[in-house]
């Protein structure tokens, strides 16, 4: 277990930390790791959630600047059980996600959102009103258009006369 190449951590049933490798003690450092049960030590990881899957499951936790995948899968010990019944152990692995969820986050920041706008009774408005009105309308509704997405640095394009194409940047 101690050449295992991620952070790992062994805990009883009740969540006490029997066994831990270098790599999981490194990730505490700052606390000069004094912690004896794990959920005062992987932020937002409930022990009951633990023991709702005991096949595993996976959580993501922020520790530091550091974002991990903490993954578990409870065992039965070989070990002769004793009164209280069978002996088990959660062995948790952590894995440290933060440039993929860096990528991610920029990703999601980088892609460009489309919206179409369809301007309703357009056709009802061209066919009752003169050319003043009908380009008073079209003007109008450009400058409505063109003053909501303007903070966002849109491009806007009209491809029909009741139909407007806009791009964003997702920010």
């Amino acid at each position: 277990l101690m050449s295992v190449p991620m952070p790992m951590v062994v805990c009883s049933i009740d969540g006490t930390i029997r066994w831990y490798n270098d790599l999981f003690r490194d990730i505490f450092t700052q606390d000069k790791f004094k912690y004896e049960v794990l959920d005062d030590c992987i932020p937002g990881l409930k022990w009951s959630y633990v023991l709702k899957y005991p096949s595993g499951q996976t959580h993501e936790t922020r520790i530091g600047d550091f974002v991990y995948r903490v993954c578990w899968r409870m065992i039965k010990d070989k070990i002769a059980p004793n009164k209280m019944g069978d002996h088990f152990s959660v062995f948790f692995y952590m894995k440290d996600i933060t440039e993929e969820k860096l990528l991610e986050e920029k990703y999601d920041n980088e892609h460009t959102d489309v919206m179409h706008i369809n301007i309703d009774n357009y056709d009802d408005l061209s066919q009752k009103a003169n050319d003043d009105t009908i380009e008073a309308a079209g003007s109008r509704i450009r400058q409505a258009i063109t003053s909501w997405v303007n903070p966002s640095n849109a491009l806007i394009k009209k491809t029909d006369r009741e139909r407007y194409l806009v791009l964003f940047e997702h920010q």
